[in-house]
């Protein structure tokens, strides 16, 4: 500013202020622009109106997107058991082991985890074990696990298959 404080009380005060506040400048991120009324209620540039419409559109676009995922038809899911013995393939890394389950896909992405027991000492060994396999492969009726040593107790396992 020049020094000058404007109080509001008269209206050639009110002018020159408004007048001042004509050619107040702001940093648009490249130039400095001069700062227009329509410029007064805005963010970076972006009034605030066209900020709160970008935010609606995206939790719209989100919203379709979710929508859609229940207009894909007709879903089925399945649980499935298996149990992983500790007879292993392989004398080295990878060991392998297949297993049959009934019903399973080549072409199905299930979500396969242990069934623990309830009991400390076995689910403790349960999860040391299962945290060996690292793949797991559909094959129609056989899912085929990789591991990077071979599981000593047997794996009782639940296999959520969704289509």
């Amino acid at each position: 500013m020049d020094g000058r404080c404007f109080v509001l009380g008269t209206k050639k005060q009110l002018k020159e202020m408004i007048f001042f506040m004509a050619k107040m400048k702001y940093w648009n991120g490249t130039t400095w622009e001069i700062l227009d009324a329509k410029d007064a209620d805005t963010i970076d540039g972006k009034h605030f109106t066209d900020i709160q419409n970008d935010a609606q559109s995206r939790v719209d676009d989100h919203a379709n997107v979710t929508a859609s995922l229940s207009t894909l038809g007709h879903v089925k899911c399945a649980v499935l058991t298996a149990i992983l013995d500790p007879s292993w393939s392989g004398s080295s890394v990878p060991y392998t082991k297949t297993v049959t389950v009934n019903g399973i896909l080549a072409t199905d992405t299930p979500i396969i985890d242990i069934v623990l027991t309830g009991g400390y000492i076995v689910d403790e060994m349960r999860i040391e074990a299962w945290g060996y396999i690292y793949r797991a492969v559909t094959d129609n009726d056989s899912i085929t696990f990789y591991a990077t040593e071979k599981p000593t107790i047997s794996l009782p396992i639940q296999i959520k298959v969704v289509r």
